[in-house]
């Protein structure tokens, strides 16, 4: 922000809707064995440390710790299901001031 209040200029920057990474889900294969695609993109100017999990029917996958994020991260996960059915993905990616959630379906026939 910026005050000249002498001159009645005042400068107020809103960060409010500013997004400190960009991040997709994508289901590249779905069936009995099906493989999720996380695309994360840093949009700060530094890194920031992030940590991800992959929610599935049974099974939470997730980094073991946490990673520092200086560009872009792409990581596959590979989940096995057992029995047919519609199944809900939830990714979610965290960083110390935001937190987004992805979900997507698969289905195994």
């Amino acid at each position: 922000s910026y005050n000249d209040s002498e001159k009645g200029v005042v400068v107020v920057n809103n960060f409010v809707n500013s997004k400190p990474f960009e991040f997709t889900l994508n289901i590249l294969y779905e069936g009995w064995q099906s493989v999720f695609e996380l695309f994360v993109e840093n949009k700060q100017n530094d890194s920031q440390d992030i940590s991800w999990k992959v929610e599935t029917d049974s099974n939470t996958i997730e980094a073991n710790s946490s990673i520092s994020l200086i560009d872009k991260l792409l990581t596959y996960v590979w989940h096995n299901y057992s029995s047919t059915g519609r199944y809900r993905v939830d990714a979610t990616v965290n960083s110390s001031n935001y937190t987004t959630t992805k979900t997507g379906w698969v289905l195994v026939q």
